[in-house]
């Protein structure tokens, strides 16, 4: 014999629903495993993005890989900011492919009309043999810039073996603490051309030194 009372909140107890606990435990494990992917998605997004851009140029927009072709198709890709662009035509089209017979790929000219901006960058960049970055703070404002430099990072790495392919160009005085932390381990691990040193030098002193990186 058992008190009314207690058999009636025994009785409660084995017969309540877990289904709460259950979705609460659910969403805990499901919110724990979109944290950690989206963790990972977020590190690596520009390997993500670059496998992405290669496999569709690849196959579904009929271009062949570099390392079947005998060589690239530019000796350099050229990445700047609007605001430099008079500088890109009136110095680097003029010094280097003019005068140093050096042919660069510039978005305003060569980027093919009607595709994706991010499939022109990646196409360009995957068909430059280097890739000249015009620092300035403009282009660390610019996404597209921004954009531009990460793919390189990525092609260096992954289909060239960690080639050293990129060469900076700092064109203003730029502190170090805003500069991205991609720009500082570039600087930090090769040599990079210092724009302002050659201001007050004649141009041709400055094409110079770039022509010598753009061919080393």
């Amino acid at each position: 014999m058992i008190n009314l009372k207690d058999a009636i909140i025994q009785l409660e107890k084995s017969c309540s629903s877990k289904i709460g606990l259950i979705v609460i435990v659910g969403a805990c494990i499901i919110l724990s495993i979109g944290l950690i992917l989206g963790g990972v998605i977020y590190r690596y997004r520009w390997y993500i993005r670059y496998w992405y851009y290669s496999t569709k140029r690849r196959y579904f927009r009929g271009y062949v890989r570099l390392h079947d072709k005998p060589q690239y198709t530019f000796d350099a890709f050229v990445s700047y900011a609007e605001d430099d662009r008079l500088f890109v035509f009136n110095d680097l089209i003029e010094g280097l492919e003019n005068d140093k017979g050096k042919k660069l790929c510039i978005h305003h000219r060569n980027f093919i009309p009607g595709c994706d901006i991010s499939d022109n960058i990646t196409n360009a960049i995957h068909e430059s043999e280097k890739i000249v970055c015009l620092i300035t703070k403009k282009f660390l404002e610019s996404e597209w810039c921004n954009y531009e430099l990460n793919i390189a990072r990525v092609e260096g790495m992954w289909s060239r073996g960690g080639e050293n392919m990129i060469i900076i160009v700092l064109m203003e005085n730029i502190s170090k603490k805003d500069l991205p932390i991609q720009i500082i381990e570039l600087i930090t691990n090769q040599t990079y051309i210092d724009y302002t040193d050659y201001i007050d030098m004649d141009i041709h002193v400055f094409i110079d030194m770039l022509n010598t990186a753009v061919e080393d």
